[in-house]
């Protein structure tokens, strides 16, 4: 194949059904000498293994709940594993990624918008996705969702989804949630060209909240990437809101910019050579939740960094 992205919504009901479908499409792929990687629940990788036989050597397997964390790390996850294969000389790919959408609303929104933005990442890249999903434990509207996220379905046949919608429109309807927070924050502080001083603030909160050592850093790292973008890019400064939760910490960000325009922004991986844009793709790598919003005051974006 010498076209790019190939994206498919697999819905099926028995673990037969997806046996039925993907051992032979994986098997299709080895004959043509594609790359072969799948992330799904340990119970689907020991019954593809057992089914493939001799070619199961031939698959690289991850358990889905290590690959399915954050949708920008596992963004980054893909990236990498396709430029390995490309390094190997692999020209193709076949990808199975069964998405862990997790059991609350906000992490199926969440990984909704990120099965949207695969769309876009990945538009002109040699792989072809099948992405299975189970109508015995998937609420319906996350299935439903499927067919807006995924070009192509396959559901008895293989065919175009008619409710398909371009990432660009789509992830500005589906609006990605922030973690919540109750009463006022534990740190507030303006935002300006003293992030140094920012920093030591919010290292010494994390601290206190019993953060990691791993993590404190990463939660400093994040919170500089962002606020260096709100004095490079809102006016010279904005305002920090810092929360103990449960979890770890939250932190909000909020200024009098115009706001991101482009809905994958920090979503796509920065280029190699890249010297400048990468703030907000390292502080989604870094985080547990993110969120940007967007209104006639100004832009807010919320983090959180978990223990």
């Amino acid at each position: 194949m010498d076209h790019g992205l190939e994206h498919d919504a697999l819905i099926y009901g028995t673990d037969e059904g997806l046996m039925d479908a993907l051992v032979p499409w994986l098997q299709e792929g080895l004959e043509h000498e594609d790359g072969a990687v799948v992330a799904t629940t340990a119970l689907h990788i020991d019954q593809l293994r057992d089914a493939l036989g001799a070619d199961e050597t031939s698959v690289s397997f991850f358990p889905a709940d290590a690959f399915y964390v954050h949708p920008a790390q596992t963004i980054a996850a893909w990236q990498r594993l396709l430029a390995e294969k490309a390094e190997a000389g692999v020209a193709h790919t076949r990808m199975v990624g069964e998405v862990a959408f997790g059991a609350t609303p906000d992490l199926q929104t969440s990984w909704t918008r990120y099965e949207s933005a695969l769309n876009a990442v990945f538009e002109r890249s040699p792989a072809w996705i099948v992405c299975p999903y189970d109508t015995r434990t998937l609420p319906d509207d996350v299935i439903d969702a499927a067919w807006r996220t995924h070009p192509t379905m396959w559901n008895a046949t293989r065919h175009g989804s008619d409710r398909y919608e371009q990432p660009a429109r789509l992830l500005r309807e589906i609006v990605e949630p922030g973690r919540s927070v109750t009463g006022p924050p534990s740190l507030e502080l303006p935002i300006d060209d003293r992030l140094s001083d920012l920093r030591e603030s919010v290292r010494a909160l994390a601290k206190e909240a019993d953060l990691p050592e791993a993590r404190v850093e990463e939660l400093v790292l994040a919170v500089t990437e962002l606020a260096g973008n709100t004095v490079r890019h809102a006016g010279g400064g904005g305002r920090l809101a810092l929360w103990i939760a449960p979890e770890g910490i939250v932190c909000e960000i909020t200024d009098q910019g115009g706001g991101v325009q482009d809905p994958l922004a920090g979503l796509v991986p920065p280029k190699p050579a890249a010297s400048a844009g990468m703030g907000l793709w390292i502080a989604r790598q870094l985080s547990d939740s993110f969120a940007i919003g967007t209104d006639d005051e100004g832009t807010t974006v919320r983090i959180a960094v978990d223990r």
